[in-house]
């Protein structure tokens, strides 16, 4: 559920619309049979860092090019992204009301002062009973300051990561480089920092924004590339990160993504008593060469212990 407060409500009358919608919606626990369960609530700090759009709230402004095309000269501009969607009262008392409510908080925050605020929000939060319950997640962070890598962890903020746009890409290589410099462009997408820094990932496929395909995505994940075929000014890797080693890039898809949503017990693991969800592959994720993982493909699909899909001519028997 979406929670704005640019619309004239309070976060009380805004968290009382997702309980509504909670009760018209949610399907109750987790079951074999595939259901709707409501118990979070997505919230917008700001938009999007890349060019031409520069909605991502920063902590330092953009650079602008004070020379030519020929002979650019890359100096700070006069923008730092848009005013945080929340303020910070705003989005403490949001955060408080929610947690109240039992909805766990999944918030939007793209640039590095969005990222900042949300976890000095989460850190306000952490100080009441209430808060010390929930599971706020920070979706997307493509930037985030150093500083506060750590922050993920100590706060037991879940960083969702788009997996699939830590690549060379027009998105990145032209629409972010030259407009954060050489020191900033060097940290985008921190999926292996923030692991590093002990925080819990989890991936999120950002669809339908992005096509769903979860197997380049987590190769990507693991060699921060781009396809083979994206053209020769995207061949290199996305700056001189490391990629995610490959048993963290299946847990952020698994049981640390059931975790997010509260669903560690009954998913995310193949274990006794919990749901048989499963998928049967071709080849095996863990000896494939790395840029193999984009080619994976699914032989058969199982849920609630069910075969419901079972790729044509290759049927598979156990």
């Amino acid at each position: 559920m979406l929670v704005e407060l640019d619309k004239g409500t309070s976060p009380r009358s805004a968290v009382a619309e997702v309980l509504k919608q909670q009760q018209r919606f949610d399907q109750g626990p987790t079951r074999a049979a595939p259901s709707m369960q409501v118990r979070h609530a997505k919230l917008f700090m700001d938009g999007v860092i890349a060019a031409p759009a520069f909605t991502g709230a920063m902590l330092a402004p953009y650079l602008v090019n004070t020379g030519t095309e020929d002979q650019p000269n890359w100096q700070p501009g006069s923008s730092d992204g848009p005013p945080s969607y929340f303020s910070a009262p705003a989005l403490r008392a949001t955060l408080a009301e929610l947690a109240r409510a039992g909805i766990d908080p999944h918030i939007h925050a793209d640039g590095d002062r969005a990222v900042r605020e949300s976890l000095d929000a989460v850190a306000a939060l952490r100080a009441t009973e209430e808060g010390k319950r929930a599971r706020p997640a920070i979706a997307h962070a493509e930037i985030v300051d150093p500083g506060d890598y750590a922050r993920f962890a100590q706060l037991g903020v879940v960083p969702v990561l788009s997996f699939q746009w830590a690549k060379p890409a027009p998105d990145t290589v032209g629409a972010l480089a030259p407009y954060l410099g050489p020191a900033r462009y060097a940290t985008v997408q921190p999926q292996a920092l923030l692991l590093e820094a002990g925080a819990r990932l989890a991936y999120g496929s950002d669809w339908p924004v992005d096509p769903l395909d979860a197997w380049f995505a987590l190769k990507v994940a693991v060699t921060r590339t781009a396809a083979p075929g994206a053209g020769k000014e995207y061949a290199e890797r996305l700056t001189a990160q490391p990629g995610m080693p490959r048993a963290a890039v299946l847990r952020a898809t698994t049981i640390d993504a059931a975790w997010t949503l509260r669903q560690e017990a009954s998913t995310g693991s193949l274990e006794v008593g919990k749901l048989a969800d499963l998928i049967v592959l071709d080849r095996n994720y863990f000896t494939i060469p790395e840029e193999d993982i984009a080619n994976i493909q699914v032989l058969q699909t199982v849920v609630g212990g069910k075969v419901v899909y079972e790729a044509e001519g290759q049927p598979f028997r156990p």
